[in-house]
């Protein structure tokens, strides 16, 4: 019965997504004397059945990864970007309201220095910081729940250094942020920390012209556990570390990540690691295969020192671009089979269902 649903599911969003393959008119214009919009919006709708043992049901579900839109200027050296998320709610006192998540001005002097101000993704992950407009499978990866995630701060970059934008070169980043709360390392943020603690990261990567990338970022935030409890807890600053490459040739893509955190959720000796492998093959311009493996390892979890756990997953998904690109008509199909400690996972990594195997299917249109 489970199987029927399924597919009468799937061959529903393939109906639509034929339905999106007509031409589409993108939203840009420039006003007189002024700057050049770019006004865009972006919807993920899935189907989901995961293979659950607790209180949650193994049913079909239907849900909504994502629903945004937003805007972008540009006018000489400076643009700017406003992004709205309709699928969140809520806010902290560390950042503005999660219904808003990217907010900022820039001001590029040259290749080699821009200074960004305002609230967006730290450069903390290679896999985390691409869009999920373009993710080859319907989930981000298990590594990017260690990263420092967005936050409220100040940045300054470069790229192609060395190069050209054809030729590619060395780039960075070197940021200083409030506390970055929304990581999925951090935990009891406090407002008292506001002003006295803050985040830090820093990136280098080196690109060959578009085929080839890879980079490497630190990232630290401070007290990540909130507040010190004299006598009972001491919090700690979560550190993490990643190392990720990229390669584009033909119909192939292929990435791969490291990423090493510590201290997690601000818990002495609450370590965790995290990896994937990925490769993609274009079988033709419509159609487009990948394979990924992760695994991730917790060390002392949940600052229970002695329980050491670990998490697999290997991942078969299959991608249908029927619109005009890549991104305003695709349909997204994945298998999910997990391994070693699964539903025990007591890590960061092991949230958000990826405890699970699981089917999954994703419906993106955008203009």
């Amino acid at each position: 019965m489970l199987r029927k649903k399924f597919l009468f599911s799937w061959l529903l969003l393939l109906c639509v997504s034929f339905a999106l393959s007509t031409p589409a008119m993108a939203a840009k214009f420039k006003i007189e004397n002024g700057p050049e919009l770019d006004i865009w919006g972006r919807a993920q709708l899935t189907f989901e059945q995961f293979d659950r043992d607790g209180d949650k049901p193994d049913d079909l579900e239907f849900d909504a990864d994502r629903v945004r839109f937003g805007t972008k200027m540009k006018l000489g050296a400076w643009k700017a970007a406003l992004q709205f998320d309709a699928n969140a709610s809520g806010g902290s006192a560390t950042s503005l309201n999660k219904f808003i998540r990217d907010a900022y001005a820039e001001y590029k002097f040259n290749d080699a220095f821009a200074v960004r101000l305002g609230q967006f993704k730290t450069p903390s992950g290679m896999a985390n910081n691409e869009s999920s407009s373009r993710l080859p499978m319907a989930k981000r990866t298990m590594a990017s729940r260690l990263t420092v995630d967005r936050a409220l701060g100040v940045v300054v970059k470069g790229k192609y250094i060395g190069g050209s934008q054809e030729a590619g070169g060395f780039g960075y980043h070197a940021g200083i942020f409030n506390l970055a709360d929304r990581g999925k390392a951090v935990d009891n943020i406090s407002s008292s920390q506001k002003g006295d603690d803050m985040s830090y990261v820093y990136s280098l990567f080196y690109d060959y012209g578009k085929m080839f990338h890879i980079e490497t970022s630190w990232g630290q935030i401070e007290k990540a556990g909130g507040p010190d409890v004299p006598g009972l807890f001491d919090s700690k600053d979560y550190e993490v570390w990643d190392i990720g490459a990229r390669f584009k040739q033909g119909p192939v893509r292929i990435r791969a990540e490291y990423i090493d955190g510590s201290d997690v959720h601000g818990q002495e000796d609450w370590d965790e690691e995290a990896w994937f492998v990925e490769g993609a093959y274009r079988m033709t311009d419509m159609v487009e295969g990948v394979l990924r493996w992760q695994n991730a390892e917790c060390d002392a979890c949940k600052g229970v020192l002695g329980r050491d756990d670990e998490l697999s997953r290997f991942e078969l998904g299959l991608n249908l671009f029927l619109g005009q690109n890549d991104r305003n008509g695709r349909v997204q199909l994945n298998y999910v089979k997990v391994g070693r400690d699964e539903e025990d996972y007591a890590g960061v990594a092991g949230g958000s269902d990826n405890r699970y195997d699981a089917i999954l299917g994703q419906l993106q249109f955008m203009f």
